[in-house]
């Protein structure tokens, strides 16, 4: 139901007005056409039907049976397609009650093929009353008086609101399979329908990518998120954009506004940016500060302000200057600075982590279906975040929240009294968090295994982070590589560096200098990673290259079996 159902949101103000209007009308002498005028066609459009739309009406729809022709009061359409149809009466009865003709005859025009609706309404002005006609024919589904529309009218929105409507066409063909199937004794006709429904599904991809292309949204919800990233506060691009990785043009936009508030006052973005004391970050946020700083330096505004970690202040500071040593920074993974690298290692491994319990424990990854679920049932059907749920994507993000709020809780933990960064404190809860890991992981066979079995598909690499793979030095090349003035200056200053990054799999790195990423390379070592990402820990290093199936990486490991 989660997956096949939409919850209903509140009705605006006007609706509710509407919907009072019509339950004191009295229509004790309404003939048909004054019920459909004053009563069904004002419910229509309240539930979201109107004519030329994707959620239209049919009214007075021919249909032929045999030589006579018959037409239906309305049949209501969902995407050009029969759904549902309603027929109005004339009130002519105290009791509040249809007769049996009376459904008949709706039922004569539902079961019609050129409609084949399941769902039959009658309403005659006092009474709306819905049938599933594969469910009973004495019983309603809903029932809802006039007089209450405003109390009840929930109750027909339940199953007549387009969505909904939609929705329920997909329980229902679910329904009918449950009918056919449920009297199969034959094991191999049913792996023969599993082949005939999967063959119909694959034919139906290309149908979908079409609807999706003509009614989805992308450029309009582009455009939002532009203006969303332009008026939002300083402080909500800096904590929390500068986390996420963005498209490039999310990223200039980022940026330029930054640079454009950096105009007004230097001193407050570049604080924010880059405080004195180390924060918590990860690889993301130092390619988007980067990216930052190569646009501020672009357009010339005055740096009154430089944090001591990239570079002394003098009496004219120059902004290259910085953008000099940050490339230094963010290329050496933060080598000559401890208390930053410490942190991204950090960050790292807890990302890691989390990722190794969500995989290993027991309804580990049940959060992201259950998040999944909520969005499918409350989000609007054409917003862009339903195209891009799916169960895997929010464990991702959970990962992704949680490595945010560990590191953050990391650091705090490990500044003193006057917010000074103790260093000898992060080093060795780096430490235990690594020995946690190394433990967790075991050898790898059982993790690797569940880990497939997962398929979160990730862009991102976790596993490979900091422990065989630069992601940091990879995401800050991809930042330089929108400066061509910076792009010759890496290449000149950090050719070594760059070469390295290749190693590592980068195929920035290998763009820049004009490798494939089919083209033989030299392999990493052992001791190259362990210096790099483990401090120098050869032992931890191997433990975690084997279990998470690197060794094949690395040019000192002779065992393919490893991997």
């Amino acid at each position: 139901m989660l997956r096949h159902s939409k919850s209903l949101q509140p009705l605006p103000a006007e609706a509710i007005a509407e919907l009072t209007r019509l339950q004191t009308l009295d229509v004790s002498s309404y003939a048909e056409m004054d019920v459909r005028a004053e009563i069904i066609d004002p419910v229509l459009k309240i539930l979201g039907y109107q004519k030329q739309t994707q959620f239209s009406v049919d009214r007075e729809k021919n249909l032929k049976i045999l030589d006579k022709d018959v037409f239906i009061d309305y049949s209501v359409m969902l995407f050009e397609e029969n759904f549902w149809i309603i027929e109005a009466k004339r009130v002519k009865r105290k009791k509040l009650k249809f007769i049996d003709t009376e459904v008949v005859q709706a039922l004569q025009y539902a079961a019609h093929p050129d409609i084949n609706a399941a769902l039959l309404v009658l309403c005659d002005g006092r009474l709306f009353e819905v049938y599933d006609r594969e469910e009973s024919l004495v019983t309603p589904v809903a029932r809802v008086e006039v007089k209450r529309l405003v109390e009840d009218f929930d109750l027909l929105r339940a199953f007549l609101a387009p969505w909904q409507a939609w929705f329920f066409q997909k329980r229902r063909l679910l329904r009918l399979m449950d009918k056919v199937l449920d009297r199969e004794m034959n094991l191999q006709r049913l792996e023969e329908f599993r082949y005939d429904v999967n063959r119909r599904l694959i034919e139906k991809r290309t149908v979908v990518l079409q609807n999706f292309q003509t009614l989805s949204n992308w450029e309009a919800d582009s455009q939002r998120a532009t203006s969303h990233l332009r008026a939002a506060e300083t402080r909500e691009l800096v904590d929390l954009q500068f986390f996420l990785g963005h498209s490039i043009g999310n990223m200039n936009t980022i940026s330029s506004t930054l640079v454009e508030r950096a105009k007004l006052g230097a001193f407050e973005i570049l604080h924010a940016v880059f405080p004195d004391r180390p924060r918590d970050t990860n690889d993301h946020y130092w390619a988007n500060a980067l990216h930052f700083l190569l646009s501020f330096e672009a357009s010339g505004t005055t740096a009154s302000w430089l944090p001591s970690f990239l570079g002394p202040m003098r009496e004219e500071t120059k902004a290259s200057d910085a953008v000099k040593r940050l490339i230094t920074f963010c290329l050496t993974t933060f080598d000559g600075d401890a208390p930053r690298k410490l942190i991204l290692q950090y960050s790292a491994s807890v990302r890691r982590v989390a990722k190794l319990m969500m995989i290993n424990i027991p309804g580990g990854l049940a959060g992201g279906k259950a998040m999944h679920l909520f969005v499918r049932r409350t989000v609007d059907e054409l917003d862009v975040a339903q195209f891009l749920s799916s169960p895997e994507g929010h464990n991702l993000r959970q990962l992704g929240a949680i490595q945010y709020r560990q590191t953050a809780r990391f650091c705090q933990d490990c500044e003193d009294d006057r917010e000074n960064f103790r260093e000898a404190l992060a080093r060795q809860k780096l430490k235990e968090l690594w020995e946690a890991e190394r433990l967790l992981l075991g050898n790898g066979a059982a993790y690797r295994a569940a880990n497939a079995a997962a398929s979160l598909g990730e862009i991102g690499p976790t596993e490979p982070a900091w422990v065989i793979y630069d992601s940091l030095g990879h995401d800050s090349l991809c930042a330089i590589g929108l400066f061509p003035k910076w792009v010759e200056y890496a290449m000149t200053e950090h050719r070594e560096s760059i070469e390295r990054l290749a190693r590592h799999g980068s195929w920035k790195a290998r763009e820049l200098l004009g490798l494939q990423m089919t083209d033989p390379q030299e392999q990493l070592s052992l001791a190259e990673c362990a210096a790099r990402f483990f401090d120098g820990d050869v032992a931890l290093c191997r433990s975690l290259v084997e279990g998470y199936g690197f060794a094949r990486s690395l040019g000192d490991f002779p065992h393919p079996s490893l991997t």
